[in-house]
């Protein structure tokens, strides 16, 4: 028993030798390596002083903070916005909670229509819009109306946001009512706006022709008005509160002054129609955008570095910092997508252009005294038909007439149309998602 315990004691004392000697060995490594790990942060600061100055790595290191700044938002805050916007790559709602949404905003918009038309109806009770005007108008306003599936109320809207930027001017004014007693919307706007009713279309033409003929009475109402401009809008076109303002300015700063030479200004072309396109336009907007936008960034981060450390940056730096600042803005372009894009030029009417126009949509026109009654006689002798609709035919004329039709840019007024007028039930939720 006696030689088993002094056995059992010597295991246990070199068992203890072992671990202390591994002890030992563990903290002559780590020692070892932090050693190591000093000495080679020692050499590379001496390299660095030795072969940069201080100017030189603090240049580096700006310009490596801004990079991972850079890569951060596109990696993770543009995906984030994109989420939200209908024309971006990262988008991800889906048609049901658009639908809800669309449905949902429509509510709101038409309750604040109805609290304006009350005020306006209860400040100028009695106000009569001119018919004609003394001296020649300059604008002659029609919005055409027909009755749609839903109760959309898409009429009480447009005319909510027009009449109080025409009232008490001479521009002459009407809603045309294009099916008669069966459209209550529009019966019921009488008591506050001129509406003009219309019924003597036969039930068995098409809807491109009647379509057509609408359209052509209108315009030759206001041709008889003698107004300088004649502005067509559909029931759907949602003008903002600076319609008016923006429009003048168009027609001052962006069209020619001799309107013999334009047939048509269109005031909306569809948002799912307007992205990147492989046209030299489109591809030169969206380059020299990148360059623009990407200047002022890198002149951006070079203020904000001046302010922080005081150092100027070189030529290598600016060429660097610019290319940086430029992709980052390309990419942000082409994954949030030109509609919204586009939307933001509408902060300031400087930032609009006039381009020619394409063969399609007109929710919003104007068009010059100059060539409306031409223009309606060729609307009378055409016949309208699926494959020949109304846009087309317009487009048509000016063709044949040797004028030019154009389109502004950015669009001046909301497409607001979800539920289509034609029986088609909804459109797509996404594209009134702008």
């Amino acid at each position: 028993m006696f030689q088993i315990t002094i056995h059992s004691c010597a295991q246990h004392d070199v068992k203890l030798v072992q671990y202390d000697l591994v002890k030992v060995s563990a903290h002559v490594n780590e020692s070892m390596t932090i050693v190591f790990f000093q000495f080679r942060t020692k050499v590379w600061d001496s390299a660095l002083k030795l072969w940069l100055p201080m100017t030189v790595r603090t240049r580096i290191l700006i310009t490596f903070t801004i990079l991972c700044i850079y890569i951060f938002l596109a990696v993770f805050l543009v995906p984030y916005v994109g989420k939200s916007l209908a024309f971006s790559i990262y988008y991800t709602s889906s048609r049901s909670a658009d639908v809800v949404k669309n449905l949902a905003e429509n509510a709101i918009r038409v309750n604040k229509a109805k609290q304006i038309l009350k005020e306006f109806h209860s400040k100028y009770s009695g106000y009569q819009f001119p018919t004609r005007a003394v001296m020649q108008p300059e604008f002659c306003f029609v919005i055409i109306s027909v009755s749609r599936p839903a109760n959309t109320q898409y009429l009480t809207q447009v005319v909510a946001s027009l009449v109080p930027q025409i009232v008490d001017t001479n521009y002459v004014f009407t809603v045309y009512n294009a099916e008669g007693p069966t459209h209550l919307e529009a019966v019921n706007l009488s008591r506050i706006v001129p509406v003009e009713t219309h019924t003597t279309h036969s039930a068995t033409k098409s809807k491109f022709v009647k379509e057509k003929e609408d359209y052509t009475s209108v315009l030759e109402w206001c041709l008889g008005k003698g107004a300088k401009f004649a502005v067509i809008l559909q029931d759907d076109a949602l003008p903002p509160r600076y319609f008016i303002d923006r429009m003048k300015f168009i027609l001052q700063h962006r069209v020619s002054a001799d309107t013999r030479k334009w047939a048509f200004l269109k005031l909306y072309y569809p948002e799912k129609w307007e992205g990147w396109a492989k046209e030299w336009r489109i591809i030169l907007e969206l380059i020299l955008s990148s360059i623009l936008v990407g200047a002022i960034l890198t002149a951006v981060t070079f203020i904000i570095q001046f302010m922080i450390v005081k150092i100027s940056l070189t030529a290598l730096d600016s060429c660097v910092r610019l290319l940086f600042s430029f992709l980052l803005v390309l990419y942000v372009l082409l994954a949030l997508g030109r509609p919204h894009w586009l939307a933001l030029r509408n902060v300031s009417p400087h930032f609009s252009s006039v381009v020619p126009s394409p063969g399609c949509c007109i929710p919003a026109v104007i068009y010059p005294q100059a060539h409306l009654s031409s223009l309606v006689s060729y609307l009378k002798d055409t016949k309208a038909s699926r494959a020949f609709p109304l846009d087309l035919a317009l487009d048509k004329f000016a063709e044949e007439k040797s004028l030019d039709g154009l389109l502004v840019v950015p669009n001046l007024v909301k497409h607001i149309g979800f539920v289509s007028s034609l029986g088609k039930g909804w459109k797509a939720p996404k594209e009134f998602r702008i």
